[in-house]
C-alpha cells in the first residue's frame, strides 16, 4: 500500500472526531443519483477510441475530440477522473491489464465506473434524515456562525435534485451579510479564491479542503489539503490564519438540529431579534409569542435562556406548502379565500407539516373587499376554527359505540332526501332538510354503510339512541308514546323499535320546536367524547388560557415559567387553536342545537390541527396528543476549541442541557390505548372510512380512491397503503361568509332550508402501510380544509394528487431502487 493511502488512515485513527466521508457503509435510506448523462458520454468516447489507455505508461490519454468534446472534457467529471488518474487513484475508470512475458504488457480501457460516480441523496424522511427547524432565545451558538456572520446547509428541495451548477454559491468570509444554500464555496475577500467548500454529501454536511491557507481545523484538529471531512452535531471549525488576520469560529448545528428560523443577538446593548420567515411562514408569531412567555414568566423564575426545537419537518412543509399554493392558484386563481393542510405522524403525534394558503405573495395579487383581510389571509389557518360537517361523523361514532356496543347493529330505512317530517324519533325538530342516503339497491343503512353514503339521518339517529335511556341492553321506549311512523322505525339485534326511546326533556313541548334537553354533558355519550379525543364537551366561560389549545406548547410555557397566563395565551393566539367545544349545555332546540352538532355546523367547529390528532387517535387506538415541540434545551456555552498550551482555560462542558425531549417521553410514558373504545368497535369505523375511500358509493372514491389503487399497483410485494376518510361539506350563511374575506366560487353557493349558502371542503384522511411480511403497521394523519369553494370534492381532488409525493417520501424504502454491489 502506498503511501498516500497510509496517511489517512493514521490520521484518521488519531483523530476519531475527523471523520473521512464515504460513499458506502452508512446507515439509513438513500436515493442513489447517477449521472447517467456523463456515464454514457464517457462510454461513448471509449467506444470510440477517443480516450484510450496506454499500459507501459499506465496512462489514460485522449484523441482526436471534437470542439465539443473538448468543451465537455473541460465542463465535466472528466477532467477531475483523468487528473486522478495520474494521480495514482485507480477508481475514476475500468481497465483490463495483462501481463506478458518479457515485461510486456496489454491493457483495455473497458470503461468509466459507475459506482464512483454514484451520488448518495437523501430521501428526506425522519428515519433518515431528523432534521428540526428551532427557535433560538439567545445567541450561543448559531449554525455554522460567528458574531458577525450567519450561513447555513441548508437541505435541498426535493424538486432541485440533483443540485444544478446555480446551487453552488459563495460565501466571503471577511463580509458581513447571511447566506443560506445548499452547497456554499468558501473564498477569502481579498484573493478572490475557494479555499474549501461546504455542501451535502447523501444525509451528512461536509467540508471539503483545497488549499493550505487559511488553515481549517475540527475540534482543535487541523484538517490536510484535500480531504472532505463530515461535519457533526456540536462540532466546532475554526478558519484561521497564522498571522492572525483571519480567525472565525463556527459551531455546526446540522443533520439532528435543522434549520435556524430566528436568533437573538446583543447591538449596542440592546437586545434584537431576527426572523428568517421565508423558512417557516408563522416563525414570526411563534418567536413574538415564546418572547412574551419569558418575559411574562421572568417573576415566575422561568428561564430566558434556551432553544426550542419545533417537530415541523422542512421538506414536508415545503412540499404540501408547493402543492397546496399550485392547487389554489390553478383552480381559483387570485380569489380570497383560506385552506390549509395539516400532516401528523400518528404513532407519535409529531406534528410534521402546517401548510396553508394565502401566503403574503399570494394575498399581493388579490382584490381584498378590506385592507384588514390581508393579516387575516396570512395567518396559517391549521389553528383556524371552522365548521366540520360529516368529517365529525367517525368521532361522534365512535362515542356513540364507546357508550353502547349494541349501536354497532344499529339499522335505519334509507332516506330518500329532501324535507322529513318535523318529528324524527318521535321528537319535533321543526323544519330541517336532509340529503339522500339511499344508493344503489339497497333499501337500508347500517352502521359500516353509513360513513360510506355520509347519512345524515343515520348520524342524527346514532347521538339521539346513545344520548337515551338504556334497559337491559335497549333503548328504553316510551310505551304511552304514540307509534313511529315506518320510516322512523330501526332495528337492534334483530329487533323492530317502533316507539320513541326516552329522553330526558325540561321543557314543554307544546311550543314547536322548542324541546329542551338538560344535563347533557354529565350523559356517558359525551363524557366517552371527552375521554376518546380530549376535547372539552360544554360551554365554560373563562379566561382565555382555558379556551386555548396550549398542550402542544406547554414544554415551552412550563419552561419559560408562565404557563396558564392569560397575557402569554393572547400572545400564542396566532399559533394555537380554540378548543374543540360542542356547547351540549345549551341545547335548547333540537333542530338548532343538537342536529348542528352531530353534523358538523354551529358549535361543532374544529380546527385541522384538532382534526388531525382526533384521526390520529383512532387509526392508532392510542391516546396520542399532537405534538409541536420536539425538544426544548439550553445550548452549549463552549466554543468547544482546544486551549493552547499555555492557556490556564479549563476546558468547558459542550454538553447541552435538555429540559424536554418528545422522543425520551415517548419512551417513558409511550400513549395509552383508547380503553372506552373496544377494538371491534374501533375495527368498524375504520371499516366504514376505508368504505369512503374504496367503496361504490364513497364519497371519496373517484379521486381518492383511484390514486390509491394506482399507489398499490406500483408498491412493492407484501405491502399495502390503505387509506380511511371522512368527507364534510360544511355550509355557513353567504351573509356570514361575505363578512369575511373569503369570495365564495360559483359553484359554492345553495339555497338550503331556503337560505343561501355557502359550502366549504374538508376531509379527514388516514394513510397506513401495512407489512405483511413482519406484521407492521405505521400512519400518517392529515386533515384538509379549502374555504367556500364548493365541498368536499375540492379536498378529495387536492389529497389525490398529494398522496403518492407523500408515501414516496415518508416511506422511501418501497420506492428506491436497491443499489446494485460496486464492480470489482
Amino acid at each position: 500500500m502506498s503511501t498516500r493511502y497510509l496517511i489517512p488512515i493514521v490520521f484518521a485513527a488519531a483523530l476519531p472526531l475527523l471523520l473521512l466521508l464515504r460513499f458506502s457503509g452508512e446507515e439509513g435510506f438513500y436515493e442513489l443519483y447517477v449521472p447517467r448523462g456523463y456515464i454514457d458520454e464517457v462510454n461513448r468516447l471509449i467506444r470510440e477510441d477517443k480516450l484510450t489507455y496506454d499500459c507501459r505508461t499506465e496512462q489514460i490519454e485522449t484523441r482526436n475530440l471534437t470542439d465539443a468534446e473538448e468543451f465537455f472534457l473541460r465542463n465535466s467529471y472528466l477532467r477531475r477522473d483523468l487528473a486522478r488518474w495520474r494521480a495514482g487513484d485507480r477508481t475514476p475508470f475500468v481497465v483490463e491489464r495483462q501481463e506478458q512475458r518479457g515485461g510486456a504488457c496489454t491493457g483495455d480501457l473497458q470503461r468509466v465506473s459507475e459506482s464512483f460516480h454514484n451520488q448518495r441523496l437523501p430521501t428526506y424522511t425522519a428515519t433518515s434524515w431528523r432534521g428540526r427547524l428551532y427557535v433560538r432565545q439567545r445567541l450561543r451558538s448559531i449554525s455554522l456562525s460567528a458574531p458577525q456572520r450567519l450561513f447555513e446547509l441548508a437541505r435541498p428541495p426535493w424538486r432541485r435534485l440533483p443540485l444544478p451548477a446555480n446551487a453552488f454559491e459563495d460565501v466571503w468570509l471577511n463580509q458581513t451579510g447571511d447566506q443560506r444554500s445548499e452547497r456554499m464555496a468558501l473564498k477569502l475577500l481579498e484573493s478572490g479564491r475557494m479555499f474549501a467548500s461546504l455542501e451535502h454529501i447523501g444525509d451528512q454536511a461536509a467540508v471539503e479542503v483545497f488549499n493550505e491557507r487559511p488553515g481549517i481545523s475540527l475540534n482543535g484538529c487541523r484538517i490536510p489539503q484535500g480531504w472532505r471531512v463530515r461535519l457533526d452535531d456540536g462540532d466546532q471549525v475554526r478558519f484561521r490564519h497564522d498571522n492572525r488576520a483571519l480567525d472565525q469560529r463556527f459551531q455546526v448545528e446540522v443533520g439532528g438540529t435543522g434549520g435556524l428560523i430566528s436568533f437573538v443577538n446583543d447591538v449596542n446593548d440592546e437586545t434584537r431579534r431576527k426572523t428568517f420567515t421565508n423558512r417557516l411562514a408563522m416563525a414570526g408569531d411563534i418567536t413574538r409569542a415564546i418572547d412574551n412567555a419569558v418575559i411574562n414568566g421572568k417573576e415566575q423564575g422561568g428561564k430566558d435562556d434556551f432553544d426550542v426545537y419545533l417537530t415541523l419537518d422542512t421538506f414536508f412543509q415545503d412540499l404540501l406548502d408547493r402543492r397546496l399554493g399550485e392547487f389554489c392558484r390553478q383552480r381559483y386563481g387570485s380569489r380570497p379565500l383560506r385552506a390549509g393542510v395539516t400532516l401528523l405522524a400518528a404513532d407519535t403525534g409529531r406534528v410534521l407539516a402546517l401548510a396553508s394558503y394565502p401566503r403574503p405573495g399570494d394575498v399581493e395579487r388579490m382584490t381584498l373587499k378590506r385592507p384588514v383581510h390581508a393579516r387575516v389571509l396570512e395567518r396559517n389557518h391549521n389553528f383556524m376554527q371552522h365548521a366540520v360537517g360529516s368529517a365529525a361523523k367517525p368521532f361522534l361514532a365512535a362515542a356513540a359505540l364507546a357508550t353502547q356496543p349494541s349501536l354497532a347493529r344499529l339499522t335505519l330505512p334509507c332516506f330518500a332526501g329532501g324535507d322529513p317530517p318535523e318529528e324524527f324519533l318521535g321528537y319535533d325538530f321543526g323544519r330541517y332538510n336532509l340529503p339522500a342516503d339511499c344508493k344503489g339497491e339497497v333499501a337500508t343503512v347500517n352502521f359500516r354503510r353509513f360513513l360510506e353514503v355520509s347519512s345524515n339521518r343515520y348520524m342524527l339517529a346514532l347521538g339521539m339512541l346513545a344520548m337515551a335511556d338504556w334497559q337491559d341492553g335497549s333503548p328504553f321506549e316510551l310505551r304511552d308514546a304514540a307509534t313511529l311512523p315506518p320510516q322512523d322505525h330501526y332495528r337492534l339485534g334483530g329487533r323492530t323499535y317502533t316507539r320513541r326511546p326516552h329522553l330526558d326533556i325540561v321543557k314543554d313541548e307544546s311550543q314547536a320546536g322548542q324541546t329542551e334537553l338538560a344535563d347533557l354533558q354529565s350523559l356517558a355519550y359525551y363524557q366517552k367524547f371527552r375521554n376518546l379525543f380530549g376535547h372539552t364537551i360544554h360551554y365554560q366561560a373563562g379566561p382565555m388560557a382555558n379556551a386555548l389549545e396550549l398542550d402542544p406548547w406547554s414544554p415551552v410555557l412550563s419552561e419559560a415559567g408562565s404557563l396558564g397566563d392569560t397575557t402569554t395565551a393572547r400572545a400564542f393566539v396566532p399559533v394555537t387553536s380554540e378548543k374543540v367545544n360542542l356547547r351540549v349545555n345549551l341545547i335548547q332546540q333540537l333542530r338548532q342545537d343538537f342536529y348542528t352538532t352531530m353534523l358538523g355546523l354551529g358549535n361543532n367547529r374544529w380546527s385541522n390541527l384538532t382534526l388531525a390528532e382526533s384521526l390520529a387517535r383512532l387509526v392508532t387506538g392510542r391516546a396520542v396528543d399532537a405534538s409541536l415541540i420536539e425538544r426544548v434545551q439550553t445550548p452549549a456555552s463552549a466554543d468547544g476549541e482546544a486551549p493552547a498550551a499555555n492557556s490556564e482555560a479549563q476546558p468547558a462542558d459542550s454538553e447541552a442541557e435538555v429540559h424536554w425531549d418528545l422522543e425520551a417521553r415517548l419512551e417513558q410514558s409511550p400513549p395509552l390505548q383508547l380503553v372506552d373504545l373496544p377494538e371491534e368497535a374501533r375495527q368498524l369505523v375504520l371499516q366504514g372510512m376505508r368504505d369512503v375511500v374504496m367503496g361504490g358509493f364513497g364519497t371519496a372514491r373517484n379521486d381518492l380512491g383511484n390514486a390509491l389503487i394506482r399507489l398499490n399497483e406500483r408498491s412493492p410485494a407484501g405491502v399495502e397503503y390503505r387509506a380511511f376518510a371522512k368527507t364534510g361539506t360544511p355550509s355557513t350563511l353567504l351573509r356570514t361568509v361575505e363578512r369575511g374575506p373569503a369570495l365564495p366560487g360559483p359553484g359554492s353557493i345553495e339555497v338550503y332550508s331556503n337560505r343561501r349558502q355557502v359550502k366549504d371542503g374538508v376531509l379527514v384522511l388516514a394513510i397506513t402501510r401495512e407489512d405483511r411480511t413482519n406484521g407492521t403497521a405505521e400512519s400518517l394523519a392529515l386533515a384538509f380544509f379549502i374555504e367556500a369553494q364548493g365541498g368536499s370534492e375540492q379536498t378529495t381532488e387536492l389529497a389525490a394528487e398529494v398522496l403518492a409525493p407523500l408515501v414516496e417520501a415518508y416511506w422511501p424504502e418501497d420506492w428506491l431502487e436497491q443499489p446494485s454491489e460496486p464492480s470489482a
